[in-house]
């Protein structure tokens, strides 16, 4: 197996993950109309689209350059689910689903033109660096307050969701590298390694927490 085809083979992995998170987010939001799990839902959504849209991009003949639209979308629906954990207001948090429904549409921009943005010139990897990592703040912010909530109330959902977002984000963050002084395939690998655990940990909280 070649490093491009087990790395599709990890990516389609997260995606699955990512797809049984939303589906568990969505199915007890409709049971408890708690809408904190609707933004969970549609984080997971963004992240199956930009996953899904690299994978393509990574396997197809024509250059669909989906690394804008992953590294600007990922980070932004992490944000978005820290953003639904600051603030338990109903309104606070239906006006943040509508910003986060419409900014995801309005990123479709950069799946589209993504041709046109650059991809290749000699500063550019220092850039993908720093937007790549960059995906791992808002996860890092999100663990920190499940931290502080599980020391004031200890709870399995709260451990869980605190260690597997630390992970994803130690995921993204460890691949800065790999931009850096290409071609770093296994801290690469160690990355989507670390996702995929910090996923499946998610997936449990979802389930068991």
């Amino acid at each position: 197996m070649s490093a491009n085809e087990f790395a599709t083979v990890r990516a389609i992995i997260v995606i699955v993950i990512s797809l049984f998170i939303a589906l568990r987010a969505f199915q007890v939001y409709f049971q408890t109309r708690t809408t904190r799990l609707l933004v969970l839902g549609l984080t997971m959504v963004m992240i199956i689209l930009t996953t899904t849209a690299d994978v393509i991009g990574n396997n197809i003949t024509f250059h669909l350059n989906a690394y804008w639209y992953n590294y600007v979308g990922q980070t932004m629906s992490f944000a978005f689910f820290y953003f639904s954990l600051i603030n338990s207001s109903e309104k606070y948090l239906r006006n943040l689903v509508r910003w986060q429904i419409a900014l995801s549409a309005l990123l479709f921009i950069l799946l589209i033109e993504g041709p046109a943005l650059p991809h290749a010139f000699p500063t550019l990897g220092l850039l993908r660096a720093i937007f790549s990592s960059g995906r791992a703040l808002p996860c890092f912010l999100v663990c920190l307050y499940y931290i502080a909530a599980f020391v004031k109330k200890e709870t399995r959902f709260s451990l869980l969701m605190g260690v597997g977002f630390v992970i994803i984000g130690l995921g993204y963050y460890m691949i800065f590298p790999r931009y850096v002084n290409p071609p770093s395939y296994d801290v690469q690998t160690a990355g989507d390694i670390l996702r995929i655990i910090g996923n499946a940990i998610l997936l449990v909280a979802m389930i068991w927490g």
